[in-house]
């Protein structure tokens, strides 16, 4: 029955071995795919603080591009407002109607006939006339210097107009090139936001094989404990197998021990001679 058991180990010795050397292998297996793993994870960490780069590189030009359409905005309504005033402008000096003889002309042609009053001596007649020119002239002189103020006003506005017009057209193409700034960091964002679904996928896949080989090194481990439990029953058969063998034959030893003890009392109390054995026996005892 021992030597059964001793089979039995060796062959379960072997086996274990076995079971080891395919659990460690599976483990190994699932360390690298573990190792790629992390790679990859850490690859998506990278991937996703420059999306975040990105995206509030974006964010700060989509602020900047509505920064500029509110100040366009602004501008254009300062220009409608310009222009209303212009065109207001325009009109007052159309109403009026100005002459077209020069200011000094006309200045000089109300000194003459000033003049003429002081040094001639006229007829009442004549000096009406010559006061309600006088008088004309000055009202010409008014509505001259009016529509000078009126051109010189219109003169400023229409610079002004023009001038916003430049800075109009200048923020549209600043709107324009900054929202296409914008554009490319987000098409850039996006395209890295795809690279993460990508790796993502990788890694998902090498965690799932890091899955199926732990799960497979765990089933070789339970194997490989299941045997070694077995090997330490087998070896608690075969000890107390052993211990029940020693005892056996200890208590032949005993018996053997205590028939010659007798025996070997009989003939020391008959006087016969004892064999060797029989006078060891009674030495170990001290019956002589």
């Amino acid at each position: 029955m021992s030597e059964e058991l001793i089979s039995r180990l060796e062959e379960l010795k072997i086996k274990s071995t076995e079971i080891k050397k395919q659990r460690d292998e599976y483990n190994e297996i699932a360390k690298r795919y573990a190792e790629e793993r992390d790679a990859k994870n850490a690859q998506i960490s990278s991937l996703l603080a420059q999306a975040k780069e990105k995206k509030n590189l974006r964010d700060d030009l989509n602020s900047k591009v509505a920064s500029l359409k509110t100040k366009r905005e602004e501008l254009e309504k300062t220009n409608e407002q310009l222009l209303k005033e212009y065109n207001k402008l325009k009109e007052e000096l159309a109403a009026l109607n100005p002459p077209r003889t020069p200011l000094k002309t006309l200045k000089n042609r109300v000194k003459d006939l000033e003049w003429k009053l002081q040094t001639n001596v006229l007829s009442l007649e004549k000096e009406k006339e010559i006061v309600k020119e006088i008088s004309e002239l000055e009202k010409l002189i008014e509505d001259k210097k009016k529509a000078d103020e009126l051109k010189n006003q219109l003169i400023l506005y229409k610079t002004q107009i023009a001038a916003n017009k430049l800075e109009l057209k200048n923020i549209k193409n600043m709107i324009i090139d900054t929202a296409k700034s914008s554009q490319n960091e987000h098409n850039t964002m996006a395209e890295i936001y795809k690279q993460v679904d990508e790796v993502r996928k990788q890694a998902d896949e090498l965690h799932n094989k890091f899955l199926e080989a732990k799960a497979k090194a765990d089933e070789y481990h339970n194997q490989y404990l299941e045997i070694r439990k077995q090997m330490k029953e087998i070896i608690d058969k075969i000890h107390q197998l052993k211990l029940k063998d020693k005892e056996e034959k200890e208590k032949l030893i005993e018996q053997r021990i205590n028939q010659l003890l007798k025996t070997a009392q009989e003939k020391l109390n008959a006087g016969e001679k004892l064999s060797f054995e029989e006078f060891q026996v009674l030495m170990e005892k001290g019956l002589i």
